[in-house]
């Protein structure tokens, strides 16, 4: 309930206790205010966090992506011309990725809302343990089953799911260790 300041006009022991209450009584709005700035300036704090998090999930597949290109390119290894088209396609799905966090920060609103569609799950499991085994020190096994897993669901929100994983997973290890999966 919000507090008010008593209106007393005598000049009293009661009024010096009245303009005590009156000033903590504006104190505690003072108070009320700053805490609410505090909550607001967190809150925003976190929210940048987090996209700063959701970007760079895709930035590190394309990062993978281009070294072993280029790792590839200077072994002069046979498949540079298959290898830069999985890349390229790599580097324009994860693009569409960050172009979908950009497009849902921007309607901040929409943030949370999901973009439904009938979706493999084995296949985004795949793309995401593909552009995630291209760094050595990664070993992800996996065994998919035998049939689609067909699921309602926003791929991009699984992508970042799974990438979510993957990289806690190399965050969890130290830098000289090997990371399996």
């Amino acid at each position: 309930q919000l507090n008010e300041a008593i209106d007393w006009k005598r000049d009293d022991e009661i009024g010096e206790l009245i303009k005590e209450y009156n000033k903590m009584v504006g104190k505690l709005d003072e108070s009320a205010v700053a805490l609410a700035k505090s909550e607001r300036e967190g809150a925003w704090r976190e929210m940048a966090r987090q996209v700063a998090h959701e970007i760079k999930n895709p930035l590190t597949p394309m990062k993978l992506s281009l070294q072993y290109l280029q790792k590839s390119i200077a072994s002069k290894s046979d498949n540079v011309e298959a290898l830069t088209a999985h890349v390229a396609k790599t580097l324009v799905e994860q693009i569409e990725h960050l172009n979908h966090i950009a497009g849902e920060f921007s309607q901040f609103a929409n943030i949370g809302n999901p973009k439904n569609e009938l979706v493999d799950l084995n296949e985004v499991i795949k793309q995401v343990i593909q552009l995630h085994s291209i760094d050595d020190r990664i070993h992800i096994h996996w065994n998919p089953g035998l049939k689609p897993i067909r699921i309602n669901a926003d791929r991009t929100h699984l992508n970042r799911l799974f990438t979510n994983l993957i990289l806690n997973a190399m965050q969890a290890m130290p830098a000289e260790r090997n990371v399996r999966i």
